[in-house]
């Protein structure tokens, strides 16, 4: 395994307040959905006992009329070690920074909860996610939507990799334990496989840890990273989500063609409006209830899914109890 530099906290904000954190790792064009979900977030928590970060390699430039909410901006140095992974439009240092925190964090937190920018907080509870009981594990994470009806379907990456098939999660949402991530030396073997593995996966951070991780993760509840697509938004809806995750290329705030409701983009529309006003929401012209074969082809969907989604969801005691991923 090639030695590498730790990653390191060269630039704060504040000093940490709490032993938890909910973390964003964002650059200059993630920065407003970044500081879109910490809002949220900080309104569903209003005497939250979790700090707000927000990880980044290099300057951000904040909007001057941002409500002081107690955000730490933390700028990490990460001494180059992602130069050797497969880095693209999509996945930028920033991508990866979420494989640093712990190694740079991990004396100010004991938990970090690792969100992606493009989620949606809906529900509180996350000071209770933070505490639960992690079984032992270094990770806790939600499993990929592509195995919430069928659990044994196998990534396309682990075929790349030789690797049999099991439980994957979904790395946008992610419980660390600190701790236990840096004494089994989580960053240095990702690092080392997605060195070996450079260009060949189509997940490429994502699947790093779940390789590193295998069987050595402990699984949550899908509400708390509802994977946002065309076969999951009315159960997202039925189901009570606590987080939405817009998966894939899609977002609300380029949502030309419908996919998302009005109430979603509303929200983002609005918020850049206040705060960063020379972005813009493209907003559709139509919803998608206008759109009649959509409409139809995901209620087919969603009614052939029901049995299934219900077995799956029902693995569940409640939204803060862990479970083995089997």
């Amino acid at each position: 395994m090639n030695a590498i530099p730790g990653p390191r906290v060269t630039a704060s904000s504040q000093c940490a307040r709490h032993e938890h954190a909910v973390c964003f790792c964002s650059d200059e064009g993630y920065l407003p959905f970044a500081l879109f979900a910490a809002l949220q977030i900080h309104r569903l928590h209003p005497d939250r006992c979790f700090d707000l970060v927000i990880a980044h390699t290099g300057p951000l430039s904040l909007p001057h009329g941002f409500p002081a909410i107690g955000i730490r901006y933390v700028e990490i140095d990460t001494g180059g070690c992602f130069e050797r992974l497969a880095l693209d439009a999509r996945r930028t240092g920033s991508t990866y920074l979420r494989l640093a925190l712990p190694g740079a964090l991990g004396h100010d937190y004991e938990r970090i909860l690792y969100m992606d920018s493009d989620v949606f907080a809906l529900r509180d509870g996350l000071h209770v996610l933070l505490s639960t009981d992690m079984r032992g594990k270094p990770l806790a994470a939600v499993r990929d939507n592509s195995q919430w009806r069928t659990s044994g379907r196998k990534p396309e990456d682990l075929v790349t990799l030789n690797l049999p098939a099991g439980p994957y999660f979904n790395a946008g949402v992610l419980l660390m334990d600190t701790a236990r991530l840096n004494e089994q030396d989580i960053l240095a073997k990702a690092l080392d496989l997605g060195t070996s593995q450079a260009g060949r996966l189509a997940r490429h951070d994502q699947t790093l840890l779940n390789a590193v991780t295998s069987g050595n993760w402990a699984e949550m509840s899908p509400r708390w990273n509802w994977q946002f697509t065309w076969a999951s938004w009315i159960f997202a809806l039925s189901e009570d989500a606590r987080i939405l995750h817009f998966i894939g290329p899609n977002k609300p705030w380029s949502d030309t063609s419908g996919r998302f409701s009005k109430s979603i983009t509303r929200a983002y529309g609005d918020f850049l409006a206040e705060q960063f006003p020379e972005r813009t929401v493209e907003r559709p012209a139509n919803s998608p209830i206008n759109d009649p074969r959509r409409l139809i082809k995901s209620l087919i969907k969603h009614g052939l899914s029901r049995k299934k989604m219900s077995a799956y969801l029902a693995r569940f005691a409640d939204d803060f109890t862990l479970i083995d991923p089997s």
